[in-house]
């Protein structure tokens, strides 16, 4: 999660000093509730959705959602780019948050509009997904080798992400069928019997719900 401001700097310090050009990094709820962000100049911001999580530090879903939002509304930067999951209930406060800085906007997902990366179909193919995609009129088709739907929201903001600050469409979709999950997310860690085993970490109900519908 979001480091405090000094040693975030001065990681970012030393990861630049190593050459590094592009870094992705967590924007947590608490991290940008308590200004750990401040002064990070952030090229590109993405939402993916709003769940009941982190209810014991956030008085309410309200606080919750404000605080992701000083994320477009404080701390990408001018002329920057706002990547939004348009698939959900706050996904338009998210879009006027950006709008209101004039962020260029790129939404994903089902109901992505014209500009964005439309999910045109999504199936279950093994332990893999093959997603049916629509980018500035062209259609694209992937196999997302990783289990569960919010995989697919992660990995279509993930390219919006990458698009967004200069890759080529075609490279980052083709890209996307060579991702590997992280570490304790719907890990596949064996078979029994003919049985997958699978082992994620999730301990909070929209995880957890999440995890179960994907099994």
């Amino acid at each position: 999660t979001t480091p405090d401001p000094i040693a975030l700097h001065r990681q970012l310090d030393e990861i630049a000093a190593d050459g590094v050009t592009h870094l992705a990094f967590e924007a947590s709820s608490h991290g940008l509730d308590q200004h750990r962000l401040d002064g990070v100049r952030i090229a590109a911001g993405g939402f993916t959705n709003l769940s009941r999580d982190h209810m014991d530090y956030h008085p309410d879903v309200a606080h919750y959602l404000n605080a992701k939002l000083r994320l477009f509304r404080d701390l990408v930067m001018p002329g920057g780019v706002a990547v939004v999951s348009a698939d959900h209930d706050c996904s338009q406060q998210v879009i006027d948050a950006a709008r209101s800085r004039d962020l260029r906007i790129v939404t994903v997902g089902r109901n992505a509009d014209d500009e964005g990366i439309r999910l045109l179909g999504a199936a279950i193919d093994g332990f893999a997904q093959r997603l049916v995609l629509e980018y500035r009129g062209r259609g694209h088709t992937i196999r997302l080798p990783l289990v569960g739907e919010f995989q697919v929201e992660n990995a279509l903001v993930a390219a919006g992400l990458a698009i967004a600050t200069g890759e080529r469409a075609a490279d980052v979709f083709a890209a996307l069928e060579s991702l590997e999950g992280a570490s304790g997310r719907l890990e596949r860690v064996g078979e029994r019997d003919g049985a997958g085993v699978f082992v994620d970490y999730a301990h909070k109900p929209d995880a957890l719900a999440k995890v179960l519908s994907a099994l």
